[in-house]
């Protein structure tokens, strides 16, 4: 299953292509032009090349998956298949891949020294179409989302990357394993030795995302608590009480989805209970210090009408507007 050479030696079959991806479930080739027909067991279509150079696929002692291809297609055909849940981190040196992946298109291309890494978590359909003279050299290493904890790998940031489906993210790899990876699919062999450096590459390349992922975390924490700290200073300013929640997100540049997981995270309720409680609280002070009317209160309440006003002021404070003198501002200020 695993013997490769050279891509100037080596005509493969579709049985030998068959033999060296055994997760595909069907290849269809194309007879004449925009004509697909599925491969037959024993069809004599079986004998006619299809690739010409190396094809690899091999699940080492360490349960990882290490797939590489560095050849020429000598015909068009498709690959039909079933993505079993997983982590792929794929590397392209030369060609492009178009991949179907349920409902979503993907399309490879080199990249130097970046890496594609897709996350499937539930079993999903796969396609893939190739051309006569497309020309792929590549390699991928997948393990599945069972194999980090097999291996007591835990974190935050894993465990958020493990629950997305079908996602694909760029990743730039050290320069190091990218060279690695070239100069294994230039020169793959079939020795117990070059099936060790296989594995030994691959278990590299998974800790080196591992540790980017990590990396990653600790940069959006550091991100996320300076921003918390701008959020809660201008939250404390009254000038921001009277503003509306898109003019705090534009001085803060949040969406309105990231104030409201602020607001959760530091202040305990929503950005608007907190705004409307910060309001009520200034109505409350000026009808208390200035003797204002009800109609200025609800002004700067940031109530059109009295009426509305004087009702959200007594579900908050217990007492009406017109009630306030009865007892001792601190008392109401303190009663929410």
């Amino acid at each position: 299953m695993t013997q490769t050479t050279r891509l100037k030696d080596q005509i493969v079959n579709a049985t030998e292509l068959q033999e060296q991806a055994p997760n595909v479930n069907r290849y269809h080739f194309a007879k004449t032009k925009g004509v697909k027909q599925p491969l037959a067991s024993g069809d004599q279509k079986s004998k006619h090349p299809v690739l010409k150079g190396s094809i690899l696929t091999e699940r080492s002692a360490s349960d990882v998956v290490i797939h590489m291809t560095n050849a020429i297609a000598m015909q068009d055909f498709m690959v039909e298949t079933k993505i079993e849940p997983c982590v792929r981190i794929i590397l392209f040196f030369e060609g492009e891949n178009r991949f179907q992946y349920g409902p979503h298109s993907v399309t490879f291309h080199k990249d130097s020294q970046r890496a594609k890494v897709v996350t499937v978590r539930e079993v999903a359909p796969c396609h893939m179409s190739i051309r006569n003279g497309d020309r792929r050299c590549g390699l991928y290493v997948s393990v599945s989302p069972a194999w980090f904890a097999e291996q007591g790998l835990n974190s935050a940031a894993l465990e958020q990357r493990l629950a997305e489906h079908l996602s694909v993210s760029d990743w730039s790899l050290p320069r190091h394993l990218w060279l690695h990876a070239r100069k294994l699919l230039d020169a793959p062999a079939s020795s117990a030795t070059a099936k060790l450096a296989r594995e030994a590459f691959a278990m590299s390349l998974i800790a080196a995302w591992l540790d980017s992922l990590e990396e990653q975390s600790s940069e959006q924490a550091g991100h996320d608590s300076r921003q918390g700290l701008r959020f809660c200073q201008l939250l404390a300013q009254e000038e921001s009480w009277s503003m509306s929640l898109e003019e705090i997100g534009h001085q803060l540049g949040m969406s309105a989805a990231t104030l409201q997981r602020y607001a959760h995270d530091h202040l305990g309720m929503s950005l608007t209970q907190y705004l409307r409680k910060q309001r009520l609280a200034q109505a409350c002070q000026v009808l208390y210090r200035e003797h204002a009317s009800i109609s200025e209160a609800a002004l700067l309440a940031g109530y059109n009408h009295p009426n509305n006003f004087s009702a959200a002021f007594k579900r908050h404070f217990g007492v009406s507007p017109n009630e306030v003198h009865q007892y001792s501002l601190n008392a109401l200020l303190t009663r929410h």
